[in-house]
C-alpha cells in the first residue's frame, strides 16, 4: 500500500547511527516501477566504488574491473555474513519472485496517532483540544486518508494556511 511509511522508515534504518558503524559497505538503491538491473548495478557500484562513470551497458560495468565487480556482487551470491538487504515495495509478488519468504507489512495508523500526526502538520500542536471546532473536520479527513501518513502530512501541511483552512472549512459546513 503507498503512503503508509515503507521508504520513510528504511530510510530512518538506513541512517541510524549503529547501522552506519556496524556495516562498511552501504548502498542506497530506488527503483521504478520499469524494474532496470542495469541501472540499479550501476548505481550499486557507485556507491561502493565511489566513483561516477559512465556506462554503455552492464557488460561494460563487469568488465570495468574485475576485482571491483566481485566486491560488489560477492555479497549478493554467497551472502557476506552479516549482510543485509531491505527491499520496500508495494508489491509483495516482486518480493516473492526475489525468494523472500519473511515478509512484514507496515500498517496504517490508529485513529489517534493519525489524528495527531494530521494536528501536527495542520496546525502544528498535538492533537485538536485547543481547536476544537476543527476536529469534527479532521476527522473526517483522517478517515479518509485511512490513516496514511504521507496523506495526512500532505494534507496537512496544505492546510497549514490560514485561506486554504476557511475554504476546506466552508466547503466542509455546506
Amino acid at each position: 500500500m503507498g503512503g503508509v511509511g515503507k521508504t520513510t522508515l528504511a530510510r530512518l534504518l538506513y541512517d541510524e547511527k549503529q547501522v552506519k558503524d556496524h556495516f562498511e559497505l552501504k548502498a542506497w538503491v530506488c527503483g521504478s516501477d520499469e524494474f532496470d538491473s542495469f541501472d540499479i548495478s550501476k548505481v550499486i557500484f557507485q556507491y561502493v566504488s565511489e566513483e561516477n562513470k559512465k556506462f554503455e551497458d552492464l557488460n561494460l560495468l563487469k568488465c570495468e574491473s574485475y576485482e571491483d565487480w566481485e566486491t560488489l556482487v560477492g555479497p549478493f551470491h554467497a551472502c557476506a555474513p552479516g549482510s543485509k538487504i531491505v527491499i520496500t515495495t508495494r508489491k509483495d509478488q516482486l518480493l516473492k519472485k526475489l525468494g523472500c519468504d519473511h515478509l512484514n507489512q507496515l500498517q496504517s495508523l490508529s485513529r489517534d496517532n493519525a489524528m495527531s500526526l494530521f494536528a501536527l502538520h495542520a496546525l502544528g500542536v498535538n492533537n485538536f483540544d485547543s481547536h476544537l471546532s476543527l476536529k469534527p473536520h479532521a476527522e473526517g479527513i483522517v478517515k479518509k486518508c485511512k490513516g496514511l501518513p504521507l496523506a495526512l502530512i500532505a494534507i496537512g501541511r496544505l492546510l497549514r494556511t490560514k485561506k486554504i483552512q476557511r475554504r476546506v472549512l466552508e466547503k466542509c459546513v455546506k
